[in-house]
């Protein structure tokens, strides 16, 4: 296991408190929005386009928090730093670079792939 940086824990829980802050201010703005008064068309659709904004923010910051839960929960067992799929040790200048990379690089572009390959499948369908 690599010599975790002793500031890595704590910026990391400052990171989650402040993506929980996020959260809970777009889901405000978007509740706001969508109780706004609709004059015309034209104003519906620009709620409408609030509302899928703050949706879309809110799913980015959620998957950003849960991989920061994940990583605090490694930290805490002390597998901080091994892949969790294949079990090797992640290259510390990976982790440098991204404190919250849970597999190794080869790991990673392997899920990447195949979660590429996932979501055209899944475009074919509906073509």
């Amino acid at each position: 296991m690599p010599a975790i940086d002793p500031l890595l824990e704590r910026r990391l829980r400052q990171r989650a408190q402040e993506l929980r802050n996020q959260i809970a201010t777009v889901r405000a703005r978007a509740d706001e929005a969508a109780t706004t008064e609709v004059g015309d068309a034209k104003d519906a659709a620009d709620v409408v386009a609030r509302v899928a904004v703050a949706d879309a923010e809110v799913e980015r910051d959620l998957a950003e928090l849960h991989e920061i839960d994940q990583v605090l929960g490694a930290i805490a067992d002390g597998s901080y730093g091994m892949c969790v799929e294949c079990g090797s040790r992640i290259d510390p200048r990976r982790l440098v670079a991204q404190p919250t990379a849970l597999r190794c690089l080869a790991c990673q572009v392997a899920a990447e792939s195949a979660a590429t390959s996932a979501a055209r499948a899944g475009l074919g369908k509906n073509a």
